[in-house]
């Protein structure tokens, strides 16, 4: 004969343990399989924009890569700072960070291929 089955307040115990470990494994492979964050980007990365506010950071050889960020502005939101570099065609202003710990940033953003008898964008 098999063991006695476990009473029911063990078992809702075990099967809270295995949900919440569960829940965190899934949570941490969410973490490192997700793309880096668009608040990483810097000068020469290349981003994938769709729609007004979806961006993306993606390697310059994908074929949805549509903007080479230009310039990045730290602790601001005014995009009108992307104005000062000709080349760039569109402004991103974003935040990243904790919740009570924003940092704002902005990404000016230009065309793929730099312009003719321009220098290439230098990464910093």
């Amino acid at each position: 004969m098999g063991a006695p089955p476990a009473p029911p307040a063990k078992r809702r115990t075990k099967l809270r343990i295995f949900g919440a470990i569960g829940a965190c494994v899934a949570l941490a492979v969410g973490y490192f399989v997700s793309g880096p964050s668009v608040s990483s980007a810097k000068p020469g990365d290349c981003v994938h924009i769709s729609g007004s506010r979806s961006i993306e950071i993606v390697k310059c050889t994908d074929s949805t890569a549509n903007r080479r960020v230009l310039s990045k502005y730290e602790n601001t939101g005014d995009t009108g700072r992307c104005r000062l570099d000709r080349q760039s065609t569109d402004a991103y202003s974003g935040k990243s960070g904790r919740r009570w710990n924003k940092k704002r940033y902005v990404l000016c953003l230009g065309p793929l291929a730099p312009a003719v008898g321009t220098p290439p964008v230098k990464k910093t």
